[in-house]
């Protein structure tokens, strides 16, 4: 069952509508701007990124923000695939 949802800044009162998560399944997808950006795998743990990823630093605050939500390491980040 698919469920969207809109993530929540740290420092800020929203994403003012530019960012949000997909869940389907297992499968966690981060749009930014209505681009793909990231996807992760909350079995698995595996992350793969879009040639989006280092889209803008609006960009950069979203994702910051799905992988702070899903326990995600910049470690994680780093060794992350393509999609």
């Amino acid at each position: 069952m698919e469920k969207i949802f809109t993530l929540v800044p740290e420092n800020r009162a929203s994403f003012y509508g530019n960012c949000f998560v997909k869940e389907d399944g297992n499968m966690a997808t981060l749009y930014s701007y209505d681009k793909k950006i990231m996807e992760y795998d909350k079995e698995s743990g595996s992350v793969k990124i879009t040639q989006y990823f280092n889209f803008s630093q609006t960009t950069k605050r979203h994702q910051k923000a799905f992988c702070k939500f899903y326990g995600i390491t910049d470690e994680d980040v780093k060794g992350a695939s393509e999609c």
